[in-house]
Formats: structure tokens, C-alpha cells, sequence
């Protein structure tokens, strides 16, 4: 299964590096994509006992809804991977306009180094050196790829603090 997943994904940031993707856009519901994201993930924040709190606002765009479903795929499967057991994640869309929306992501696990932080969306780069969770560095890789192709973008903020927010704006 892993393997599987690994040739999917280098497929994949092939076809997205090297423009061979043809980019079929239709109105995607961002929050109901979300929705989908968060309930295909259940079973993982359920078996942590994560809360999970949600607030969407509903927002519609022409976007390509296969990649962008991976976005919040990998963006929600990387926060319940990093959150400790009986953490809290917070999912928000807000709508920016008719146009624009920012999507939010929060968790309060270990805090993402400076260092880290600097490569954290190149291709095969691994924030656990220890190789003690799933994953094949490609994911944020992906992410970026996807939002670039979408016109959006992605930052993530990280420190002890308040935890690790990635934040898309599409």
C-alpha cells in the first residue's frame, strides 16, 4: 500500500512539475470539499480523541476538484498526524470577498523548527528525520503545486505557543 501511494504521488508531482496536467475547472463548494476531507478522516482524529472544531463559511469556485481535494487531504491527515492524543484541531474557511477565501488549519502539537519551516514544502523532504510517521515528503509538495495551479497560495506559522497554522489563500 505504501508503495502504491509513492508511485502516486511521484506521478503525480511529475505531471504537476512538468505542466503535463490538463487543468478541467468547474464551480467547486470549497467547504463541502473540506467536509468530505474531514469526514474521510475520522477514524485517524477519532482514534487520538482530537476535537475537532469546524467553522466554513460557504464558498464556491472554479477549480479543478481532484486537486484540490488532495489539498485538504494532505493539509487535514498532517495535522492529525502531528497532534498529540487528546488535542484540539480547528478547520475554518472564511470567505474574503465573492472571489477569495482564506482556509486555515491549526494544531497544537510539537512546534515546526525555523529550519524546518525553510523546506518544508520541497519535494521530499521530511520533517520527522525519524521516520516514526507515515509519509513520503511529498504531500506539501503537492499542496503548493495544486495552489499555485489555482492561483492561491500557502504559509504556515509554527512556535510553542500557539502551535502550527498552515494557511491557504485561494
Amino acid at each position: 500500500r505504501h508503495t502504491a501511494y509513492l508511485t502516486a504521488n511521484i506521478l503525480m508531482i511529475t505531471r504537476l512539475d512538468t505542466c503535463t496536467f490538463s487543468l478541467k475547472t468547474e464551480p467547486i463548494h470549497v467547504d463541502e470539499q473540506i467536509r468530505l476531507a474531514l469526514a474521510l478522516n475520522e477514524a485517524k482524529w477519532v482514534a487520538k480523541n482530537i476535537t475537532m472544531l469546524v467553522v466554513l463559511d460557504e464558498f464556491t469556485m472554479d477549480g479543478n476538484d481532484t486537486l484540490l481535494a488532495q489539498v485538504w487531504m494532505n493539509l487535514i491527515d498532517n495535522a492529525i498526524k502531528f497532534s498529540p492524543e487528546n488535542g484540539c484541531i480547528s478547520v475554518a474557511l472564511k470567505k474574503l470577498g465573492s472571489k477569495h477565501c482564506s482556509v486555515s488549519i491549526h494544531n497544537a502539537g510539537q512546534p515546526i523548527s525555523k529550519e524546518t519551516l525553510s523546506h518544508i514544502f520541497e519535494k521530499f523532504f521530511r520533517a520527522d528525520v525519524s521516520r516514526t510517521t507515515d509519509g513520503n515528503g511529498l504531500g506539501l509538495s503537492i499542496v503548493q503545486k495544486v495552489l499555485q495551479l489555482h492561483s492561491g497560495t500557502i504559509k504556515v506559522e509554527s512556535d510553542k505557543e500557539s502551535g502550527t497554522i498552515f494557511e491557504v489563500f485561494l
